[in-house]
């Protein structure tokens, strides 16, 4: 991965990207501003900047994880590849109008990292009105739709095994279900039979509302690695 973040950034660090087609393109839109959801190659950040500058409009940027501040470096590949993408957040960080993360930790740490506000904004999926919550005829049901990646699996496991006993207390049962276009590997689909969770494959856009429907919980959960 590191090698594959390196090789992107230099190409893109040339003037290809400025193709005549890709101009003709900017220019027929007519953006009015930039929001740019950025991730952790630093080649976006300076396109998205630079296409601001030169149009004069504004640029605002959202991060929906963090890339950087716990990241773990495990070779002098991406040791340069995290300060190079230090380096471009400060740069670009100083010419964007509005900056967004995840959620109100990330914001604090950032705003104390950069010396910048950010705005801290979570997405949200929405159920019609004409749908409602299942009764409790049976046992409970969590549900969770997104990636398993970054130790996602692992955090969906050590949740089940921390409110299992409080369940059992509660003379109740809980099945998680996971619901991910990723699917797990062999080692954590074992965890997730061991720790009654059921992996439910991918979702289809229309299923997204119907399956959180029926759900007693919708679980939200972040990387820990």
């Amino acid at each position: 991965p590191s090698m594959k973040v390196f090789v992107r950034d230099l190409l893109f660090s040339t003037k290809a990207w400025r193709s005549k087609n890709l101009l003709a393109w900017i220019d027929e839109f007519e953006p009015e501003r930039i929001f740019l959801l950025g991730g952790d190659t630093c080649f976006p950040f300076r396109i998205a900047a630079r296409i601001a500058a030169d149009r004069n409009i504004p640029l605002d940027v959202y991060l929906t994880d963090d890339y950087l501040l716990n990241a773990v470096p495990k070779s002098l590949l991406s040791k340069f590849n995290l300060r190079r993408l230090r380096n471009t957040y400060q740069e670009v960080f100083e010419r964007t109008r509005h900056l967004f993360v995840i959620g109100t930790a990330m914001a604090d740490a950032y705003r104390e990292q950069f010396g910048r506000d950010f705005i801290p904004i979570m997405h949200a999926p929405v159920m019609p009105d004409s749908m409602s919550l299942r009764t409790s005829s049976g046992g409970l049901e969590a549900v969770y739709i997104g990636g398993l990646h970054l130790g996602r699996a692992n955090a969906l496991m050590s949740l089940a095994r921390l409110i299992a006993p409080a369940v059992r207390d509660a003379g109740a049962s809980l099945t998680i279900s996971v619901y991910s276009v990723s699917p797990p590997t062999d080692q954590e689909m074992a965890g997730f039979r061991a720790n009654d969770i059921v992996y439910g494959g991918g979702l289809r856009e229309e299923e997204v509302s119907q399956v959180l429907a029926r759900a007693h919980f919708a679980l939200h959960v972040e990387s820990f690695d």
